[in-house]
């Protein structure tokens, strides 16, 4: 049952990659020779820029987790220092 629901998912995935790449080829299939250059520089460029938004906001956040876990140690060692 597993096997035919993950093979009917991947299907329909598929052919849903299928039937959206189809239309992006043939919407920049229809632009002049320049328009395509520029849509497909378009497309690459939003897709690096969205890369790099993500990586530095995940450099951030893990910048931000670091500080905050240096604050927690060093404020139990100040606890346990002054328990001595």
């Amino acid at each position: 049952m597993r096997r035919s629901l993950w093979l009917g998912l991947g299907a329909a995935l598929g052919s849903g990659a299928t039937v959206w790449v189809r239309r992006r080829v043939d919407r920049l299939a229809q632009l002049n020779r320049g328009e395509v250059t520029r849509g497909v520089v378009t497309f690459f460029d939003h897709g690096a820029r969205s890369a790099t938004d993500r990586l530095r906001q995940s450099v951030d956040t893990g910048r931000r987790a670091a500080r905050l876990r240096a604050y927690e140690l060093r404020h139990e060692l100040e606890a346990r220092d002054a328990t001595r």
